[in-house]
């Protein structure tokens, strides 16, 4: 087994970067409670609070497609007009 790990940024609306990092954890505990869900934070850079990153650990690629399927995924997507500013860069990591 094959843990996928990843590095999603992500930035905040200028003058929304309160409200969107408390939607954003919201959705940390339900999809800390996903199966197969090991790691999943939420960073803001100490510079720059409208500049966030999660750091997610899956167990393997079918937990995070049951992830990328289920509702805190969607929950996410729903939000992400009103409190994003740009896309989400996805990074994916390989442990040494």
């Amino acid at each position: 087994m094959t843990t996928v790990t990843l590095m999603a940024k992500i930035r905040a609306k200028a003058g929304l970067e309160a409200e969107a990092t408390a939607w954003l954890a919201t959705l940390l505990p339900p999809t800390r409670e996903e199966p197969g869900c090991l790691t999943y934070t939420l960073l803001a850079e100490a510079e720059d609070p409208a500049a966030m990153t999660f750091y997610e650990v899956w167990a393997d690629k079918a937990a995070l497609d049951v992830h990328l399927a289920g509702e805190n995924f969607a929950a996410f997507i729903a939000g992400k007009e009103k409190y994003l500013e740009e896309a989400v860069t996805l990074t994916f990591y390989t442990m040494i």
